[in-house]
């Protein structure tokens, strides 16, 4: 079976569709059953230092419209990485299966965010809504009137498109009931497991409670510093715990363009452990960071479709808290604890919860690593994605 992975961003950018396109490609052209796919990806994102040979699967990047269309016929199955309009067209017109994996809000927002850009606050659904209006002053703030405008009529076109698509494939149930689009399936993101994937009971010795009993609780946050993270969230509520008596160490790993409004929230207060800004950190560097973490917070104010990075810590057997707004919340649980996106208060009560409660703390724990291997391994996201395309193969051949 030949199948063909457009994703506009790939390696070496990082992102998380980088990140899942990446692990698709190498999970289906290595695996064992015998029956391995021939895979090909194809991206508009620059080579550079990349080792494009050391793959094993091939990759194509920044091809004409016509290598593109050879490219696509040449597939039996041609899966999107989002719903980019070029191939989309394409491979419609030369009658290939298609799944098209949203990962953003494209089909159903101009921006794809959800993010009403001049406040920073969740998008109400105002295209759904028909309300043009204000798609066109959402986009205009951050882009320009023309951009805007662009933006908006592309939207209809991309959403038809996407309705003639054999399967619309939502990395999480928010991204589903957010986009109303027929033939959509859920399959959630998988992530590398850490360590041994077998369940761990949930039982909580005197032993085990005196040993995770601790003075200082210790939280970070993973991620780029962008507004719509907002991590002064997180800084204020380890201030107002800090204040309270809790003693709270706090790592922000990670950059970005909102760093100096995050060193400013910082500056303004003396903090005791103070915070610390890592920059960004990968594989042993992150891991050596993260080892004496107890805690990660994601404190988006935007809808996120399904929050990678709260998986990768739920693997690693670390609760979270999370703001409880879109797919986040999903993903997260009963593996961590929520709040009200912005609320610096409700996440400091969330913090010093967790140090008033040691059973808790080591419950979420285990709760974290189970959820991961039972809903977030990425065995099983490849093995879903094979049946999908294997199915689609055999029905298109009949």
């Amino acid at each position: 079976m030949n199948i063909l992975i457009y994703s506009h961003a790939f390696a070496p950018q990082i992102g998380g569709v980088e990140t899942y396109a990446l692990h698709l490609a190498r999970g289906l052209a290595a695996r064992d059953q015998g029956n391995a796919a021939q895979v090909t990806v194809v991206t508009q994102s620059l080579r550079k230092d990349f080792n494009d040979s050391a793959m094993p699967f091939a990759i194509v990047r920044s091809p004409g419209i016509m290598q593109l269309r050879k490219l696509i016929r040449e597939s039996d199955v041609v899966h999107l990485a989002g719903p980019a309009i070029a191939p989309l067209v394409l491979a419609l017109l030369v009658h290939k299966p298609i799944v098209v994996e949203h990962h953003g809000y494209q089909a159903s927002c101009p921006n794809g965010l959800l993010l009403y850009q001049p406040t920073k606050a969740a998008c109400p659904n105002h295209y759904m809504r028909n309300e043009f209006s204000s798609c066109l002053k959402c986009n205009a703030s951050e882009s320009g009137s023309l951009a805007s405008v662009k933006m908006l009529m592309l939207t209809p076109f991309r959403r038809w498109l996407c309705r003639r698509v054999n399967i619309n494939l939502c990395i999480s149930k928010h991204v589903a009931a957010r986009l109303e689009l027929p033939h959509s399936v859920v399959v959630y993101y998988g992530v590398p497991q850490s360590s041994d994937n077998s369940p761990i009971a949930i039982n909580v010795t005197s032993e085990q409670i005196s040993g995770i009993a601790t003075q200082t609780l210790s939280i970070a946050y993973v991620g780029r510093l962008v507004l719509e993270k907002d991590v002064p969230t997180i800084v204020e509520a380890v201030r107002l715990a800090q204040v309270s008596g809790y003693r709270i160490s706090f790592k922000i790993i990670g950059d970005g363009p909102d760093r100096p409004r995050v060193e400013a929230a910082i500056s303004a207060h003396k903090f005791n452990p103070p915070i610390v800004m890592t920059g960004y950190l990968l594989d042993e560097a992150l891991r050596d960071t993260l080892s004496d973490v107890t805690v990660v917070v994601i404190p988006t104010i935007m809808e996120e479709t399904a929050g990678l990075a709260v998986m990768e810590q739920l693997d690693r057997g670390k609760p979270v808290i999370v703001s409880d707004i879109g797919g986040l919340a999903e993903v997260a649980g009963d593996a961590g604890l929520k709040f009200p996106p912005g609320n610096a208060p409700a996440l400091a009560s969330c913090l010093r919860q967790l140090l008033d409660d040691p059973v808790l703390l080591r419950e979420l724990g285990v709760r974290a690593k189970n959820r991961a291997v039972a809903v977030f391994s990425l065995d099983r996201m490849i093995e879903e994605h094979f049946r999908i395309f294997e199915k689609l193969s055999a029905e298109a051949k009949r």
